[in-house]
């Protein structure tokens, strides 16, 4: 069964931004898709959260060895997986 941890470091606040480690692991195939939603239940409104991504990069679990990560549409990426194993890291603009 898949599973997943976050780690978000908000330690630098005057930056105005998170900085987030996603770790997957459990995972069935060599890549994994990893997307953003543009909605939010109960309002009529788009939003576009990905915009406020930043530095989308893929790691082995645990150090710093990179996996391959691409971005496939405005709102999703397409990261390789070590293992059935992959660790995110990404930078959240949070002025808004």
């Amino acid at each position: 069964m898949p599973t997943l941890a976050f780690h978000i470091d908000a330690t630098r606040p005057t930056d105005r931004e998170l900085h987030l480690r996603v770790s997957l692991s459990g995972l069935a195939g060599d890549e994994v898709e990893l997307f953003l939603p543009t909605w939010t239940p109960g309002s009529y409104l788009l939003r576009e959260y990905a915009r406020h991504l930043s530095r989308v990069e893929a790691f082995e679990p645990g150090s710093d060895r990179p996996l391959a990560c691409r971005k496939t549409s405005k709102n999703r990426w397409v990261a390789a997986t070590a293992g059935g194993q992959v660790e995110l890291r990404y930078r959240v603009y949070a002025h808004e």
